[in-house]
């Protein structure tokens, strides 16, 4: 599976390797029929216009879906675009590191391109629960991603 990695933003270190490994973990456990995803990693500039422009919303937000299909043979499953400020701001927040929030986001944006949705409690609760069995097994990537960002930790 190709996982290309555009990164657009001047926040975090580089991580295209490790983006793309946990990737391709998360997707081969959900759904093995796909030969690409795309990630990219911007800013909250560039998510507050597509936030905008796809969604109507004129704030900044932390990740977007946006899901391809099938074209003949070949599945594009769609591309995540996650904001490495909202990373850094939520981390802080929610009490963890910055690796760990962009290890969150990037699941929880495949797990919507796979068609997992948060819309109501159940859906909410089944989505939330795959994010933390993805994560378990991510731990070990999660780990180095924490090395690439120690100097941005809050």
């Amino acid at each position: 599976m190709d996982v290309p990695v555009a990164d657009r933003q001047r926040r975090l270190p580089r991580s295209a390797r490790l983006l793309q490994a946990m990737a391709r973990r998360v997707v081969e456990a959900e759904a093995a029929d796909v030969d690409e995803v795309s990630i990219v990693v911007g800013d909250d500039e560039l998510l507050a216009d597509l936030n905008t422009q796809f969604r109507g919303k004129q704030r900044p937000t932390d990740v977007l879906s946006f899901p391809m299909g099938r074209i003949g043979d070949y599945f594009n499953l769609g591309e995540v675009v996650i904001s490495s400020d909202r990373a850094v701001v939520q981390a802080r927040r929610y009490g963890h590191s910055v690796s760990a929030e962009m290890a969150r986001l990037l699941v929880h944006g495949l797990l919507h391109l796979i068609g997992y949705s948060h819309g109501s409690t159940a859906t909410r609760r089944r989505m939330r629960s795959r994010e933390a069995e993805h994560l378990k097994r991510l731990r070990p990537w999660v780990q180095k991603l924490d090395r690439r960002y120690r100097s941005v930790e809050p």
